[in-house]
């Protein structure tokens, strides 16, 4: 299962990267007084045999040549006018059999059009076409690829073909400077390198969740394989995969031909995996290690967090300017630090540090450039010298850090024999070693934690997107989500706990931070049709740790006019009810309740919070207008993120109780509260560069602002604004609900309703028409009630979803990029296919969306989902009318299609199409459902 899909690969790309070659090299030339012609000639990768059969190996285009033409197919050479930029590329003359063997010969022109260049001929063209192409006087000049690899210690190979001797040929100048080329990444390299990241980071944890002791590490290359090619369209991997547990994570390059992944891992093992998907030639290097059991034990958690500090700490400090030897020397002190700290090493940290001992524990590099390569060229070029020491001599660049380089962060600390032995057995070392502690971690392998990062302008931007903290993994490896609800490096166990609601169909809700206390649903009459359950608790625990006040006004509380349940009918929408009911219900008004609901709410709360305070240059000294602001919380996260001025719109009487809230938090010198729709006020200010919002509703699309936040953008965001959050996603997946479907919706009789009785008619008459839309009666007090059957099964609930319901795969149905999408977007037709993962019954399927905030150094978002800790969004169930008896593998195909309801488009109405031809059930039905 995937919710990613592989993006086109633009050409253009590969345009852009020749242009930069051509201005790099028409400034050396001219640096150096030289004429601007000739051309530069590549020869593209030759295909192989293996050995001396005729098996032919999957081809892989040599990498300089695809980074300037992405040229797939093998034996192709590639030209570039120097003068003039244009390009061609020679194709070889294939035989008539190979249209028998291999497929379609394909003309000249299918080549110049898919690879964008301006020329196309055949390879036994090549004298003929450079010779009349050439504008210069003499011999045309061929500048060809002659240079030294400083990984592999291997020489580039120059272009060499049949008449070459007609040329004058320049064996220097291009390496150095098609090699740095690579160094910095354009936008559209950038876009593969996070695509190739998102489906390894996926494929890492897929395989973490499946894990279990007595599997073959061959297993976990296999699994992660296949989620690459399955659903990245990853043919290639970025290099061998390293799958190494036990022992065996102490080998640096595990994974090779003599050290297969073979081992069966056991009970207790730390695994190190190490794998990287390529996607068009572009590389993803990603290193997660975790306890194949799924819990960490005291020493394992000793050793990886001190890895993960060093990470964290590496990344923290990255940016423009910074030199990579002092980031290695860096994680090295802070793994230093924990292990003395951990008493496996005693003494004085610096004298450490100058004997070199972290090198005994980290003998490889830091980490290095990754590009078209998996260790990707430029890093060093003429000028920086390669340094000798210990571990250092490892490193694979010594360069300052420049913005738009992609390099690795993997720091790592092993146990390995051959380096500890004589480092404990040395005059100078032997005295920093706790041996007694040495011999209880002997055993433990290695770890290695690796992220793929890019340096921007004022930091860096971290592409990898997997759990790292020993919670998160632990989490996963259970079966939570990722990427998780509330993500971010505040984001803490404790956090996790906060608010952590289970809740039990008797109408209880369960708090499960260890204690047994149990308190009431609050049901309100706002929304008499779609079943919407809230969780109540204590006022003090609202935003707990905000560092905010939270103002009272007890002359917002007074009771107003309430709506005659009696008055809803089939016709009634949200729209004749909301505003009224939003701003007050009974003697409590709604919007107090609804706001103190959504601070409860510790996923979304903590998660813009995460999204404000660590991406801080997204807000400092701009101004911001916040969208249906309820009660300014959002608007003073921005204010003490440093924002110029805030802008808090707000229509609900809540507007008024935000303004004494930023009163009493000292901020109304930053933020403006106004009261009202934002399609009917004025701003005080022309434009806005940052655009945040809360518009999600239930089922992503229910009572939201979306139009709202799409009108204020449209009239007020400026050029190159941004709108947090700017993607939501929506999937479909499908559940077993037998108990609560047959109390809720087939129960056969109900003899008594006490509650009704002690109620005020008022409110009777309100829970009375919720019970009714939850439950269909066909004996009530010996009435028969059953026409309500099919409005209730009409009417979607909005309510938590036990993770163990759930008997499929989840199928994404609908993305929306909000800084670019239309208000009509919203409505939709999607397809959808959900494969079961077990044999059970099918009664309901389940919506549920998650929220991106992609902008941010470091991807932050939060679920929805069943698997993730709960919102106050929940799920949005949709009983089916056939109960499907389904078995694994069996799919179910249908499409789902939404809009808006006409008459108010705050209301959603539903079309779910659905069929199953299965061994036992065979169905094929449309259903209608209406969010009202």
């Amino acid at each position: 299962m995937s919710a990613l899909t592989p993006p086109p690969v633009p050409m253009e790309l590969h345009a852009v990267n020749r242009r930069k070659l051509c201005d790099s090299l028409r400034r050396h030339l001219s640096s150096s007084d030289r004429p601007l012609d000739g051309f530069v000639l590549l020869q593209g990768g030759e295909e192989k045999n293996r050995y001396c059969t005729d098996h032919a190996e999957l081809f892989r285009q040599e990498s300089y040549f695809a980074y300037l033409f992405g040229v797939r197919e093998p034996d192709f050479y590639g030209a570039i006018d120097v003068g003039s930029g244009k390009s061609i590329i020679f194709i070889p003359r294939l035989p008539e059999d190979y249209a028998v063997w291999l497929g379609e010969i394909k003309p000249l022109s299918h080549f110049k059009e898919t690879y964008m260049v301006d020329m196309v001929y055949y390879v036994d063209e090549i004298v003929q076409v450079l010779s009349e192409q050439f504008k210069g006087s003499g011999k045309p000049l061929l500048y060809l690829l002659h240079g030294l690899n400083t990984d592999s210690g291997n020489l580039s190979k120059p272009a060499s073909f049949e008449g070459i001797e007609k040329f004058e040929t320049d064996l220097t100048t291009l390496h150095p400077i098609l090699a740095e080329c690579r160094v910095i990444k354009s936008s559209l390299e950038l876009q593969l390198l996070q695509f190739a990241n998102d489906i390894s980071s996926e494929a890492h944890v897929e395989v973490m969740r499946k894990v279990t002791p007595g599997m073959k590490e061959y297993q976990m290359e296999s699994m992660f394989l296949h989620h690459t090619y399955m659903y990245g369209g990853c043919r290639h991997c970025s290099y061998t995969c390293i799958c190494a547990t036990g022992d065996n994570s102490a080998v640096l390059h595990y994974g090779h031909a003599a050290a297969p992944n073979d081992r069966t891992f056991e009970d207790g093992d730390l695994a190190l995996l190490d794998m990287g998907g390529e996607y068009h030639f572009y590389a993803s290097d990603i290193t997660c290690s975790f306890p194949v059991n799924g819990k960490f034990t005291s020493d394992q958690s000793l050793i990886y967090n001190a890895v993960l500090k060093a990470h964290n700490s590496v990344i923290s400090a990255m940016k423009p300017g910074v030199n990579w030897v002092d980031m290695h020397k860096l994680a090295e002190r802070i793994i230093l630090e924990s292990l003395k700290k951990g008493s496996i090493l005693t003494g004085d940290v610096e004298e450490m540090m100058l004997e070199r001992l972290g090198a005994v524990f980290m003998p490889h590099g830091l980490g290095h450039f990754m590009g078209i390569d998996t260790h990707d060229t430029g890093g060093y070029p003429l000028g920086v010298e390669r340094p000798k020491e210990p571990g250092l001599k490892s490193l694979r660049t010594a360069r300052d850090l420049l913005e738009g380089m992609v390099i690795t962060v993997e720091p790592g600390c092993y146990f390995i024999k051959a380096l500890l032995v004589p480092a404990m057995e040395n005059a100078k070392t032997s005295k920093f070693f706790n041996r007694e502690t040495i011999e209880r971690f002997k055993n433990i392998g290695g770890v290695r934690i690796e992220s793929d990062l890019v340096v921007t302008a004022n930091g860096c931007k971290n592409m990898t997107n997997v759990p790292r903290e020993t919670w998160e993994i632990e989490a996963v490896m259970a079966g939570g989500s990722w990427p998780p609800v509330a993500t971010g490096n505040n984001t803490t166990k404790e956090d996790a706990l906060i608010f952590e609601y289970s809740v039990e169909r008797t109408g209880k809700i369960k708090n499960n931070n260890n204690n047994n206390e149990e308190e009431e649903f609050v049901s309100f009459g706002h929304n008499l049709n779609t079943k919407i359950r809230f969780e109540d608790a204590d006022e003090d625990e609202v935003a707990e740790g905000s560092g905010f006040e939270a103002a009272q006004d007890e002359s917002m509380c007074e009771a107003g006019e309430s709506t005659d349940a009696a008055q809803v009918t089939d016709d009634t929408t949200s729209a004749d009810y909301y505003f009224d009911s939003y701003s007050h219900f009974g003697k409590i008004p709604f919007c107090f309740i609804f706001s103190k609901e959504m601070l409860k709410d510790v996923v979304r709360t903590k998660t813009y919070q995460n999204v404000i305070y660590q991406n801080k240059f997204l807000i400092k000294d701009k101004i911001v207008l916040d969208v249906g602001a309820g009660t300014g919380i959002l608007s003073l996260f921005c204010a003490k993120a440093g924002a110029k001025h805030v802008y808090a719109v707000e229509c609900s009487q809540m507007a008024d109780m935000a303004k004494e809230i930023v009163k009493a938090n000292g901020f109304s010198d930053v933020i403006t509260v106004l009261k009202g729709k934002i399609e009917e006020i004025e701003l005080p200010t022309p434009k806005v560069d940052v655009i945040i919002s809360e518009w999600m509703g239930y089922f992503l699309l229910f009572e939201n602002m979306l139009d709202s936040v799409l009108y204020a953008r449209n009239k007020w965001l400026v050029d190159g604004g941004i709108v947090l959050p700017d993607k939501a996603s929506l999937f479909l997946t499908a559940i077993e609900d037998s108990e609560y479907k047959e109390d809720k919706i087939e129960c056969e009789r109900i003899d008594s309703v006490p509650t009704l009785i002690s109620m005020s008619v008022e409110n009777a008459i309100a829970n009375c028409v919720l019970c009714f839309s939850t439950a269909v009666w066909n004996s009530v007090y010996g009435f028969d009630m059953s026409c309500i059957k099919k409005k209730a099964m009409m009417e979607p609930l909005v309510d938590t979803v036990d993770q163990n319901q759930i008997v499929t795969d989840s199928k994404l149905l609908k993305t929306m990029d909000i800084s670019k999408m239309s208000s009509g977007d919203a409505s939709f037709t999607a397809p959808f296919k959900l494969v079961a993962q077990r044999n059970d019954y099918i009664h309901a399927l389940v919506a549920y969306f998650d929220v991106s905030f992609t902008m941010c150094h470091k991807l932050l978002g939060f679920s929805t989902g069943p698997r993730s800790r709960a919102t106050h969004w929940k799920q949005t169930v949709m009983y089916l009318e056939d109960v499907l008896t389904i078995c694994e593998g069996e799919t179910i195909t249908g499409s789902m299609s939404v809009s808006y309801n006409k008459k108010n488009p705050r209301d959603v109405d539903i079309k779910l199409s659905y069929s199953l031809n299965g061994q036992h059930s065979k169905v094929s039905r449309t259903q209608h459902y209406k969010m009202r």
